[in-house]
């Protein structure tokens, strides 16, 4: 499917995007780890964010 004029979407289509679709209901995430840009974050981060 194509979606004319979309704006880009920064979330990915995350979990959040998901229950704001499923439930009909406003969604937020939480972001806990460091910022590294519009994409997601590289693995090596996640033994520091899982501590």
């Amino acid at each position: 499917m194509r979606w004319p004029n979309r704006k880009k979407n920064p979330s990915g289509g995350s979990d959040k995007d998901w229950f704001v679709l499923r439930f009909k209901r406003p969604g937020f995430t939480i972001g806990v780890a460091p910022y590294v840009g519009e994409r997601p974050v590289p693995l090596k981060y996640f033994p520091a964010i899982w501590s």
